[in-house]
């Protein structure tokens, strides 16, 4: 072979150049043959790419064998290698022309499906915000004229007990429907990830809702351990976020006095919070799922630790079990610290 190319050769260096530069055209070919059936290109363009394919040689040589009855090659050899040439440079021209072609089309198509699907979430999340602010409103409006017409009825002196024991129970399941409808509320917006963070001072809010959480369940002990400030990147749904878990701690307790520990760590970006109990702690085959939302019959509606994760979430902050046993559970809490200049530039917490 190499006595044929360089010492014998028939047509000199023209075979040589030749053949050099259609050596990567007949890599092309080769190596699309190959990568074609596992690439991104569907089957269904496989067809258009052949006809790219046998129109690219067929153009070429078509223009080359006019080229060469003008020029009259010597010989027949030199027809042949001519023709040769023609060939696999246009299909290799041609090959890649309908991978590229195909390859534009795959964008297209993906571009018009991406454009409509954020159409379409767009219309839905229209749909939502029109049905939630709906919904909100009428039940809200019906749940508070419930409420006051239980309140006025408990507030008769001639109601008896029965009475007014089915009065309680009515005003306490409104009230837990309004839990609910502002739970779900407070989801949607957290699901958005746009919380409009602000200052907020963490013992501020924490001592809040430890006095809210003692008052309404005596028989608890909780103990603190707080330093004077931690102002935390937040906004106004914390609160909700803090009131979760201590009622957590409590509802879900079995021991004869519940305890509730927290905790405040201050660290040079972050702030911790540490929230225990001495409950039953979680069971394992639970821990993967504790923070899903799921449906529930009960008080807690399934929303409590999946708010709770959300809100802390769009604040880019996180929330995990960091132990749980059967001497409790410790939830762990971790914020972005903010910066405030001094003690008297404290931020109040929004109402």
């Amino acid at each position: 072979m190499v006595y044929v190319l360089f010492v014998s050769n028939p047509l000199g260096d023209a075979w040589i150049a030749g053949l050099v530069t259609s050596v990567p055209f007949i890599f092309i070919v080769i190596y699309q043959g190959v990568w074609l059936p596992t690439s991104f290109v569907s089957p269904r363009r496989y067809q258009r790419v052949g006809l790219w394919y046998v129109g690219g040689l067929s153009i070429f040589l078509i223009i080359n064998l006019i080229i060469m009855v003008t020029i009259t090659p010597d010989s027949g050899f030199e027809f042949l290698s001519w023709g040769r040439w023609a060939m696999t440079i246009g299909a290799g021209i041609g090959l890649l022309i309908g991978v590229f072609e195909a390859r534009s089309v795959k964008k297209a198509i993906e571009a018009e499906r991406e454009r409509v699907r954020a159409e379409e979430a767009e219309n839905k999340n229209e749909m939502l915000k029109y049905l939630n602010a709906t919904l909100r409103h009428e039940i809200l409006n019906s749940t508070s004229i419930i409420t006051g017409y239980a309140d006025l009825a408990l507030s008769e002196q001639d109601t008896n007990e029965s009475i007014s024991n089915k009065l309680s129970i009515i005003k306490s399941h409104t009230q837990e429907m309004e839990g609910v409808i502002e739970d779900v509320r407070l989801l949607l917006e957290a699901s958005k990830n746009e919380a409009d963070t602000q200052p907020i001072d963490l013992i501020e809010l924490l001592t809040e809702e430890i006095e809210t959480i003692q008052n309404t369940y005596s028989e608890v002990v909780i103990e603190t351990s707080l330093p004077e400030h931690a102002v935390a990147e937040a906004d106004q749904p914390l609160r909700r976020v803090f009131a979760n878990l201590f009622h957590n701690a409590v509802e879900h307790n079995n021991a004869e006095t519940p305890q509730i520990s927290v905790a405040v760590e201050m660290e040079p970006n972050d702030i911790i919070i540490e929230i225990s109990d001495n409950g039953p702690g979680i069971p394992d085959d639970r821990l993967d799922t504790v923070f899903d939302q799921n449906v529930r019959h009960d008080s807690n509606h399934g929303l409590g630790l999946a708010l709770t994760q959300t809100i802390i979430n769009s604040y880019d902050g996180s929330i995990k079990i960091a132990e749980t046993d059967s001497d409790g559970t410790v939830f762990e809490l971790r914020l972005t610290r903010a910066t405030v200049p001094s003690p008297e530039q404290q931020p109040s917490i929004p109402q």
